[in-house]
Order: C-alpha cells, then sequence, then structure tokens
C-alpha cells in the first residue's frame, strides 16, 4: 500500500494540469501502480523491514535482561 502511494504521487509530480485526459485512464493507472507495488511487495519490496530490523538488532542485543532474569 505504501509503495503504490509512492507510485502513485511520483506519477501526480509529472501530472500537467493543462493536459486533457481521456477518459478512463485515472483508474487505467491506478491498476498499473497497483499491480508494479504487488509485484514489488511479492519479489521482497524495497528492503525498507530489512533495513530497520538491521538498525535495530544492535539496541535488541543490549537491552536484552542478562542471563537466568525473566518476565
Amino acid at each position: 500500500m505504501l509503495v503504490s502511494s509512492w507510485w502513485q504521487e511520483m506519477q501526480n509530480s509529472f501530472h500537467d494540469p493543462d493536459e486533457e485526459q481521456e477518459a478512463g485512464s485515472d483508474t487505467l493507472q491506478q491498476i498499473a501502480f497497483q499491480s508494479m507495488a504487488t509485484a514489488m511487495a511479492a519479489s521482497g519490496g524495497i528492503g525498507l523491514a530489512r533495513m530497520v530490523f538491521h538498525y535495530l538488532t544492535p539496541s535488541l542485543e543490549h537491552s536484552k535482561p542478562p542471563n537466568g532474569i525473566t518476565d
């Protein structure tokens, strides 16, 4: 969903407001962006989760309680 929104915003940034669009072109573009986003997600996405995990893992290692102590 996030990637689909980014694709849509990217397309909007190139859109010329003075240019007349054909009927149904917005719907077709939305379907195309959703398909691209779905394909990207199916192939592993853009790696945000991997990057967040990579940077948070060291702080998780430091926050573990000493051996023998549990919640």
